[in-house]
């Protein structure tokens, strides 16, 4: 699942599959309150790539791809996974 985080609390945090199509399934209210807790950019999208298990409402994040709009691609791996929350 690639997420876009919106800094707007108003608008809904966009799940895209690995076709880039909008998931069907909605998160999970708790999954949604979470990832802005976590990740939610001071001012424009924060975009993280990870793997959804719809069934256990889990995500396993292991990517960082854009940080308040800025796009993070240009870092190594490694530096872009420092970012990523670990404890949660």
């Amino acid at each position: 699942v690639q997420l876009h985080v919106p800094a707007d609390p108003d608008r809904e945090i966009l799940a895209y599959n690995r076709q880039g199509q909008l998931h069907k399934k909605l998160l999970s209210e708790p999954m949604a309150r979470e990832l802005r807790r976590l990740l939610a950019p001071e001012s424009d999208w924060t975009v993280v790539e990870g793997e959804w298990l719809k069934a256990k409402d889990l995500i396993y994040l292991f990517d960082f791809l854009k940080e308040d709009g800025k796009s993070l691609e240009r870092l190594p791996f490694a530096e872009r996974w420092k970012k990523l929350p670990r404890a949660y």
